[in-house]
C-alpha cells in the first residue's frame, strides 16, 4: 500500500514539473515578443534627471519660503501705493469701480483683484476670439482684473510652465493681485454665469468641456482654466519649468497642491461650460521623460519653479482693450478682423478701457533630451 502511494506521489510531482516546464517555455516565448525598454534610453533618462536635480541643488537658488516672504512684503508695499492712486483717481489703467471696491477695508472675496494669464504662441485667431469674450464677462462681474498675454517668441519647444511663471512674476509689477487665473487660449467660456472671482482655495473652473463630453477625463485634471490664490501659488513654488512641449505641467501642479494638502474646488459643471476651439495638434512632451519627471514631483517641487525660474523678457507693453489687436504682429490677425467687427460682443465693448499686458518671452534652450517629441495632442 505504501509503495503504491509513493508511486502515485512521484507521478503527481513529475506531471507537475512537466506542466511547469511547458509554462516556462510558453512564458519565455510570450515575453520575447513584448518590446522591452531600451537600456540605453533608461540610462539617458536616469542621467538627465540626476543632472537636473544636481543643477537645481545650487546654493544660488533661494528657498520657497524666502521667495514667498520677499513677494508678500513687496505685495503689501505695492498695494498701499496702488490703492492710494486708485482711490485718488490717479491710476487711470485701473480706474474702475471694481478696483476702487478692491481697495476698501471691507473687501469681500468677490471683490478681490485677479490677473488672467493666457499662455500663448501662434494662435492669434483663438486669442482674437477669446479676449473679447473675457472682457465681456469680467466687465459684467465688475472685477478688478488685468489680462495678460504671455507669449513665447523663440523657436524652442513650448514651455508652458515657464511662460505662466514668468507672467505671474511680471504681473506683480503692475497689479497687487489676490489670485491668478491661468486660462488656455483655446477654451471659450460659453455661460455668462461662469465665475471668474477669486476663491479661498484653488479652483478648477473648466470642469465641463465639450471635447471631453462635458465631464472630467480623470479626477486629477486641473488644466484648462485654473484659479489659484497668490499665497497657494507661492507655497507650491509655481509651475514646473522642466516640461518642454505640450503636456504634464498641469498634472504636476495637481501633485504639488496635494503634497501641500491644498484642496482643489470645482464649480457646478452645468454652469462652468466651455467649448474648445479647433486647432492643429501640437507635438507632445516625450512620454517616458514626462512620466519620470512626474514621479519625482514630491522631492522636486521645492527646487523647480518660481525660485529657479530663468527667462529673458524681450518686450513688455500694456494697452487698453480697444487697442489689443495692435499688440499682435501676425498674419492670422487679418483673418479674424472681419469676424470681430461683425461680432456684437466686440462692437459693444470695443470702447472699454480694459488693460491688457502683452509679454514677449525668450525661455532659453531645453536640454537635448526634451527635443525627442512624442505624438501630437
Amino acid at each position: 500500500m505504501k509503495r503504491i502511494l509513493y508511486t502515485l506521489i512521484c507521478l503527481i510531482c513529475g506531471f507537475t514539473l512537466f506542466l511547469c516546464l511547458i509554462f516556462h517555455q510558453w512564458l519565455s516565448f510570450s515575453v520575447a515578443n513584448i518590446p522591452m525598454p531600451h537600456s540605453r534610453i533608461d540610462s539617458e533618462l536616469a542621467l538627465f534627471i540626476t543632472n537636473e536635480l544636481s543643477r537645481l541643488l545650487s546654493p544660488d537658488i533661494p528657498t520657497v519660503e524666502d521667495v514667498g516672504d520677499t513677494v508678500v512684503r513687496a505685495w503689501f508695499k505695492h498695494e498701499k501705493e496702488f490703492c492710494l492712486k486708485v482711490l485718488n483717481g490717479t491710476r487711470h489703467l485701473f480706474n474702475s469701480e471694481g478696483c476702487r471696491n478692491s481697495c476698501l477695508i471691507s473687501t469681500q472675496p468677490y471683490s478681490r483683484r485677479n490677473v488672467i494669464i493666457i499662455p500663448y504662441r501662434s494662435r492669434a485667431e483663438h486669442l482674437m476670439k477669446l479676449i473679447p469674450r473675457l472682457v465681456e464677462l469680467l466687465t459684467k462681474q465688475n472685477l478688478c482684473s488685468l489680462l495678460i498675454v504671455s507669449e513665447q517668441i523663440d523657436q524652442q519647444p513650448f514651455n508652458k510652465g515657464i511662460v505662466m511663471n514668468t507672467a505671474f512674476v511680471e504681473a506683480l509689477n503692475w497689479l497687487p493681485f489676490h489670485c491668478a487665473i491661468f486660462h488656455d487660449v483655446d477654451l471659450m467660456p460659453m455661460n455668462n454665469e461662469i465665475d471668474y472671482t477669486c476663491s479661498i482655495y484653488p479652483k478648477h473652473i473648466s470642469v465641463s468641456v465639450d471635447k471631453f463630453q462635458n465631464r472630467l477625463p480623470y479626477i486629477e485634471l486641473i488644466g484648462g482654466v485654473l484659479s489659484i490664490p497668490l499665497k497657494a501659488f507661492l507655497r507650491v513654488n509655481g509651475y514646473s519649468n522642466l516640461f518642454w512641449g505640450w503636456g504634464a505641467e498641469d498634472d504636476d501642479m495637481y501633485e504639488r497642491l496635494m503634497v501641500n494638502e491644498i484642496p482643489v474646488i470645482r464649480p457646478d459643471p452645468n454652469v462652468a461650460q466651455f467649448t474648445m476651439l479647433k486647432h492643429k495638434p501640437s507635438l507632445a512632451f516625450h512620454s517616458a521623460l514626462r512620466t519620470q519627471i512626474l514621479s519625482f514631483t514630491k522631492v522636486r517641487y521645492r527646487l523647480d519653479g518660481i525660485n529657479s525660474l530663468n527667462y529673458t523678457l524681450v518686450e513688455s507693453q500694456i494697452k487698453l482693450y480697444n487697442q489689443f489687436h495692435s499688440l499682435l504682429n501676425n498674419d492670422e490677425v487679418t483673418k479674424t478682423t472681419h469676424f470681430l467687427h461683425e461680432n456684437n460682443t466686440f462692437r459693444s465693448i470695443s470702447k472699454l478701457n480694459y488693460p491688457i499686458l502683452h509679454l514677449k518671452i525668450d525661455v532659453g534652450k531645453p536640454p537635448v533630451e526634451f527635443i525627442k517629441e512624442d505624438n501630437p495632442t
